[in-house]
């Protein structure tokens, strides 16, 4: 990631290097031919030049006066590390982004929304009482929990001497976590980190 991201900016710094030496050599030169031309025709006298180098120069002229200004036309790059549908779907989304506080109002009815799931935030393992892989006893959430008898949020479960591994169902996100607990310790859904029981 790192060697394509400084690969991306060395070819955007060779871009806009390019693009500042070409603006430079172009009007420099764009200078130096309308000098040259308003010299030799400011010089010269009535009848030197042949009805011939007056249309060149003539044309030389227009030529000049048309291309004034369009030398460089700079490229447009919305963005060096999205593609252009990326870029606009971020624009789109800043733009109907809501930047400000939501009012009571919006946050109560937000929250009397009852078809939503309510799920317990968190597991606590009170206990270990483990003689082998299929007699033990240990209690999650101060609830008795033994081989026959599983809450419904435990996925997989495997209880060892000093520890347990399972897997439990949030109905409120509707994600499965993997957790390893030790006795007196509690892990939080919402915050993702272990607590002291307490």
């Amino acid at each position: 990631m790192v060697s394509y991201l400084r690969s991306v900016l060395f070819f955007a710094f060779l871009a806009c290097l390019t693009m500042v030496l070409s603006a430079s050599y172009s009007g420099s030169v764009e200078a130096q031919e309308q000098e040259a031309v308003a010299e030799v025709s400011a010089d010269a006298p009535d009848g030197f030049f042949s009805r011939e180098e007056e249309i060149l120069i003539a044309a030389r002229k227009e030529v000049l006066a048309d291309l004034r200004g369009a030398g460089v036309v700079r490229p447009s790059l919305p963005s060096l590390l999205f593609l252009p549908g990326e870029h606009s779907l971020l624009q789109a989304a800043k733009q109907n982004f809501l930047t400000r506080i939501p009012s009571e109002s919006e946050m109560r009815a937000a929250g009397q929304n009852e078809d939503a799931p309510k799920s317990v935030r968190e597991v606590t393992l009170g206990g270990i009482v483990y003689s082998d892989d299929k007699d033990w006893v240990i209690w999650i959430n101060k609830q008795r929990v033994t081989p026959d008898a599983l809450p419904e949020e435990i996925i997989d479960l495997s209880v060892h001497n000093d520890y347990i591994n399972l897997k439990w169902f949030d109905a409120q996100t509707n994600k499965i976590f993997p957790v390893r607990l030790r006795p007196n310790q509690r892990f939080n859904f919402d915050a993702r980190m272990f607590l002291p029981a307490g």
